[in-house]
């Protein structure tokens, strides 16, 4: 499936600082930050419930995911700013 925008999600991959700050629980293994499991947008709290799809550039990991309420989002750890983003 490509990366253009999904339904739940406000906007699709662009430049790295493109994006909405948000909070994030992430699984960290032998890595920091390694996959999502839950993030909060606005006052919600939104479990993933499957990741559909991964990618690792040279400054982001980036994430399309499906959440418990049955949309899609896309979301990205940045590394070199150590946050996450709501794309």
């Amino acid at each position: 499936m490509p990366w253009g925008k999904q339904k739940g999600s406000p906007g699709c991959l662009g430049k790295k600082d493109d994006g909405k700050i948000v909070s994030v629980e992430a699984y960290s293994g032998y890595r920091g930050n390694e996959r999502p499991l839950a993030f909060t947008v606005g006052e919600k709290r939104l479990s993933v419930r499957r990741i559909l799809e991964r990618r690792r550039t040279p400054d982001l990991d980036e994430f399309r995911v499906e959440a418990e309420d049955g949309g899609l989002y896309r979301i990205a750890w940045d590394r070199t700013r150590d946050l996450w983003v709501l794309r």
